[in-house]
């Protein structure tokens, strides 16, 4: 893998994270089955970087990105570097640029969060606090995985967050 990650504080969460993915990549029962095993694999990059490293190696089969920037510049990349559907890109959090490359096959999968859950629960943590009550410390929230198949589904829809009202 090409490490493009910067912060030493996060770097252990993120080579776990990125473990997860080459696993779940090159099994037969991951998330995307189809999608070949990693021979190179870029995380948390953008545009000139994707451009750059799939136009000059052949080995780079996917990219993960973690944030809606990097997965925009991928995106991007994937696309100036002529190697839209031969080198895999799954993101996560989403904008209308990803929703659109979802539906128009450019990208391979997206992790989508429950905005309006966090919001919700967010609210209702701070007002019980605010009355003395505890709240849990670790949470999480229900999250599903958008495909080019799925990304206009009733539930995926329901996850994607509108940036227009």
């Amino acid at each position: 893998a090409i490490d493009l990650r910067h912060d030493a504080d996060t770097r252990p969460i993120l080579t776990r994270i990125e473990s997860t993915l080459r696993a779940g990549f090159a099994s037969a029962g991951g998330p995307l089955p189809s999608t070949p095993p990693l021979d190179l694999f870029l995380i948390f990059a953008g545009a000139n970087i994707v451009a750059t490293t799939a136009s000059t190696n052949p080995k780079l089969t996917g990219v993960f990105t973690a944030e809606t920037n990097n997965s925009e510049g991928a995106i991007t990349g994937i696309r100036q570097a002529k190697k839209v559907g031969k080198v895999h890109l799954v993101g996560y959090d989403t904008s209308d640029p990803i929703v659109a490359a979802l539906a128009a096959g450019k990208m391979d999968g997206d992790v989508v969060e429950y905005p309006r859950r966090e919001g919700e629960l967010g609210v209702k943590f701070a007002v019980d606090l605010g009355n003395g009550k505890s709240v849990p410390r670790n949470q999480g929230v229900p999250f599903v995985i958008a495909t080019p198949k799925n990304v206009n589904s009733p539930l995926v829809k329901q996850y994607i967050y509108s940036t227009h009202c």
